[in-house]
C-alpha cells in the first residue's frame, strides 16, 4: 500500500511540475497617441522545458512585434513598435500562440 501512495505521490508531483510550466508575460500599460510610433520593451519568460518558436500575440492592431523565439527556462526582453490611428492608455489582452519542436517516434506502435 505504500509503495502504490509513494508511486501515485512521485507521478502526482511529476505531472504538476510539467503542467506549471508557462509562458509569462509581464503586465505594462501602453499609452500612445494618435498616428504617432512608441516604441518599448515587453519581458517574456519561457518556463516549459522545451525551445518556444514563432510567438505570436494576436489581435493587436497597430503593434509591430519581431519573431519571438525564447529558450527554455529563459527571458526575453523584445523590443516593439506602436503606431494606431486612435490615442490609447492602458493594458491589452491578447491570445498567444507558439511553435515548439516535439519528439515522435519513428515506428508506429499501438
Amino acid at each position: 500500500m505504500i509503495k502504490k501512495s509513494l508511486i501515485f505521490l512521485f507521478v502526482t508531483l511529476v505531472l504538476v511540475n510539467t503542467l506549471s510550466a508557462e509562458i509569462l508575460i509581464q503586465p505594462m500599460n501602453v499609452s500612445v497617441k494618435k498616428n504617432i510610433q512608441s516604441d518599448f520593451y515587453l519581458n517574456i519568460s519561457n518556463t516549459y522545458n522545451f525551445d518556444v518558436y514563432n510567438l505570436e500575440l494576436n489581435n493587436l492592431n497597430g503593434f509591430i512585434f519581431p519573431s519571438i523565439n525564447i529558450s527554455a527556462g529563459s527571458n526575453v526582453l523584445i523590443p516593439f513598435s506602436v503606431k494606431t490611428n486612435y490615442s490609447f492608455d492602458g493594458n491589452l489582452i491578447s491570445n498567444v500562440k507558439f511553435k515548439y519542436l516535439a519528439n515522435i517516434p519513428e515506428a508506429i506502435t499501438t
